[in-house]
């Protein structure tokens, strides 16, 4: 069985500190001006969306967004929104292998971390051979979850803030907005796209969702 070069298709989680980028058209993100009217993009508990001011989450029956100055609180406060499917941030080891097993492969990662990978759909090649079309990279850290990626062909089994692998990339900016950056990435002809320093990226290879990452809020200065 021929396993794919999984080490060129991993997002980097651990990426250069960045400043905290703003739109000078749209002030964008910001924080909302005291008895302003905001607008917010319909989304259900749990989900990411684009605001008048930036990107929130909805969390129950409240909107929260990440500040800078609550770094510490930040994962905790959007933590429900911090998945894709049935994966979160934070979750253990051991609640990630009961959902999927044991890894087929763990690549070092830096600050002591781990990136495991676990399929979910093999392709049959027509030379025989086996692909592995859909899978998930979990990064770890001290046997804690610190990012989630799902990663591969369009699959309906998971969906990070209403996206779901496979969907045309105008849906990405339907719902947050076009991207503060595109980065190409030749090894597997992709775009990366980021979101200011919110804590998710998306991958685009021909015009559609090849791959999502979710991570723990590190703060406006770490991705």
């Amino acid at each position: 069985m021929r396993m794919a070069k999984f080490w060129m298709l991993v997002v980097p989680l651990f990426s250069a500190a960045i400043a905290f980028a703003a739109d000078t058209t749209t002030n964008y993100p910001r924080n909302p001006v005291a008895g302003e009217k905001v607008w917010v993009n319909p989304a259900a508990e749990g989900e990411f969306t684009r605001a008048s001011f930036g990107i929130v989450c909805h969390s129950g029956m409240s909107v929260t967004m990440p500040k800078p100055e609550e770094v510490a609180k930040a994962t905790e406060r959007v933590g429900r929104c911090l998945r894709i499917g049935p994966i979160s941030v934070g979750d253990t080891r051991a609640t990630i292998e009961a959902s999927l097993g044991r890894p087929i492969r763990s690549i070092p990662q830096p600050q002591d971390a781990t990136a495991d990978f676990y399929p979910v759909r093999w392709e049959r090649l027509p030379d025989g051979q086996q692909r592995l079309a859909v899978y998930w990279v979990i990064f770890f850290r001290e046997g804690r979850t610190v990012a989630v990626q799902l990663t591969g062909d369009a699959y309906d089994g998971a969906v990070f803030s209403s996206v779901r692998l496979g969907d045309p990339a105008e849906k990405i900016s339907a719902r947050f907005g076009e991207p503060s950056s595109r980065q190409e990435v030749p090894s597997i002809g992709a775009t990366l796209w980021k979101y200011w320093s919110y804590p998710f990226t998306f991958e685009v290879k021909n015009g559609k969702v090849y791959s999502m990452q979710v991570r723990e809020y590190r703060g406006p200065a770490n991705r």
